[in-house]
């Protein structure tokens, strides 16, 4: 038997032993994964005297704006300044900025002086239209205990005469104890709850002091 038909019956063989030993070769298990989600929680619009004053209206929320890198579904934090890295085994339930505008629209809808939150397809003419874009949403580790950062970048729009009538910046931190994507989605649904509030305080600031309705 030459040389070449030696090594072809001892390869038969390896795979007679593999099969035998039921062909268990090494799999290596995708790790999993934990996803968090960001919600609406109960709100507190402005107070009962400024509120009444405001006649209900109807309002367009455009869809969220997210900066580049923050349209999936990636928990993004810093691990030194000017790197951005996804935990491995965490992520956001869906992208932060549809999270972000489903908590929105319920904050604003909650309020007594809003009549109806129109998103994908508007059932009456809208008298306000309110656009927020997501900036930043990240956990910054690199100073020790961590501090996670939610930007907003907002516009109310007045349907007639159409213009732009206000435009603002909504900027929060929240320390973080533990660096790591659970302590992390708790510190974004805190800055989520205040950037909601301040939304609503702002939009009804606006329509109280230019008599909407």
């Amino acid at each position: 038997m030459n040389t070449t038909a030696r090594h072809a019956a001892w390869a038969l063989v390896c795979l007679g032993a593999l099969a035998a030993a039921g062909c268990s070769l090494p799999i290596t298990r995708q790790p999993s994964q934990t996803s968090y989600r960001l919600q609406a929680t109960a709100q507190h619009g402005p107070d009962a005297v400024s509120a009444a004053s405001i006649q209900p209206t109807v309002i367009h929320l455009l869809p969220l704006g997210a900066a580049p890198g923050l349209g999936g579904t990636g928990m993004l934090y810093s691990p030194r300044p000017g790197v951005l890295m996804p935990y491995r085994d965490s992520r956001w339930l869906a992208p932060p900025a549809d999270l972000m505008r489903s908590a929105l629209a319920q904050g604003l809808s909650r309020q007594p002086w809003v009549s109806a939150v129109e998103q994908d397809q508007p059932l009456a003419p809208a008298d306000w239209t309110v656009h927020c874009e997501l900036t930043r949403l990240e956990q910054d580790i690199h100073h020790g205990p961590g501090v996670v950062r939610l930007d907003l970048a907002c516009q109310l729009a007045q349907s007639s005469p159409l213009r732009v009538v206000a435009h603002w910046q909504v900027d929060g931190t929240q320390p973080t104890a533990v660096n790591d994507a659970a302590h992390y989605a708790a510190a974004a649904q805190t800055l989520l709850d205040r950037a909601v509030q301040a939304v609503v305080q702002r939009v009804a600031a606006v329509l109280e002091q230019r008599g909407a309705g």
